[in-house]
């Protein structure tokens, strides 16, 4: 395939998102109108260098943005295709007092089966082992500490093909930090998803629930701390209202929301959220590579918008999909001590989370036998 071609194929695989069928759900709010939380601040993602020299496209953490709490990271791997041998993945490396989200959307398909697409293997000093492709959810909590190994498979390696992944960092609660490191892995169809329709419009959204509720659609994945991840493709002339769980309606002012736009374009946010409304003029315009963190406790947020935020695809009709990860939780409100890999509550942890790894205490990775 000629490197003109093989761009084109890439190209075709990010205009459009074909994803399998969800839970038919109507939109609605609760009354006839109310308020979503407006936007704060929509704030630009920086290219950095990870792993074994591969380029992510960061929001947070940044020089005066450390997290979005609880959230620590938010890595994405934009699509890209590679050649044999050159996506080599993040071999060894240590982790504690977090969790760490590995998330392989499944619509970058190329559209040619000349393209392979990414998969990747994993295995840690704990015994696990798996493998992940497209569609693959990988919920790690590191805990007291492991070490993780991540590398495209073989196939891969020497066939080359496009790669696109998530990788999401969440804080533990300070009673949490060091407890027995665990997996929850769950392949495509094991994560439940919605297929959602706005009143007086044609257009749908889609939603991926790997963790909390969206739309009355419950994730299986359980988690340490109140928090919601959804990912989010939403057609042109698309609208989407997320609201903070009803068992977390009570403290719904306090939860942090931010949209990370994964591809396309949209508006965010922005006064009365009305069933029958068609218009978009409100809310705030965010881009490729743009986190959006809407207001909350603190930032004169309005009390009946506390705990819904919506946004849409402003593209016109043939445009390309929106992608948004959606990104929401009760804020720990701990104090943070972070180096590497290591995120404690103070400096002193850090350096015992040093000294135990260099003293072998996080274990070792067995090596694989090849035939």
């Amino acid at each position: 395939m000629s490197p003109d071609s093989a761009h084109s194929a890439l190209a075709l695989a990010r205009a459009s998102f074909p994803m399998p069928p969800g839970t038919p759900v109507m939109q609605t709010i609760d009354g006839t109108t109310s308020i979503s939380r407006r936007v704060s601040c929509v704030a630009p993602s920086l290219e950095v260098t990870e792993g074994a020299g591969f380029k992510v496209r960061r929001p947070f953490p940044l020089p005066g943005r450390i997290q979005f709490d609880p959230f620590l990271m938010l890595d994405h791997l934009a699509p890209r295709l590679y050649a044999p041998g050159e996506f080599r993945g993040a071999p060894n490396h240590p982790h504690r007092g977090f969790e760490t989200v590995l998330f392989e959307p499944n619509h970058t398909q190329p559209s040619t089966k000349d393209i392979l697409a990414g998969e990747t293997e994993h295995k840690d000093s704990t015994g696990h082992s798996g493998r992940m492709s497209p569609g693959w959810v990988q919920w790690m909590t590191a805990g007291s500490g492991v070490i993780h190994d991540e590398r495209p498979t073989k196939q891969f390696s020497e066939s080359g093909g496009v790669v696109e992944g998530f990788q999401i960092w969440v804080n533990l609660p300070m009673e949490k930090k060091m407890t027995t490191p665990k997996y929850q892995d769950y392949a495509p169809d094991k994560i439940p998803k919605a297929t959602l329709f706005f009143p007086g419009r044609t257009a749908t959204a889609w939603a991926n629930v790997i963790a909390g509720e969206a739309n009355g659609v419950q994730s299986r994945i359980s988690t340490e701390s109140p928090i919601a991840l959804i990912h989010y493709i939403v057609q042109p002339g698309g609208k989407v209202i997320w609201t903070v769980p009803e068992s977390e309606q009570h403290r719904s002012n306090q939860w942090n929301v931010g949209c990370y736009v994964a591809a396309g374009k949209g508006k965010f946010g922005g006064g009365v959220v009305d069933d029958d409304s068609e218009s978009d003029s409100a809310g705030t315009c965010a881009d490729f590579g743009d986190f959006v963190i809407f207001e909350s406790a603190g930032e004169n947020s309005t009390a009946s918008g506390d705990g819904v935020v919506v946004f849409s695809n402003t593209a016109d009709a043939g445009g390309e999909d929106l992608s948004v990860i959606l990104m929401a939780g009760l804020p720990l409100n701990e104090p943070i001590a972070r180096h590497g890999p290591f995120v404690m509550n103070t400096r002193q942890e850090i350096r015992q989370a040093f000294q135990d790894y260099s003293e072998g205490k996080f274990g070792k990775i067995k090596a694989l036998v090849v035939d």
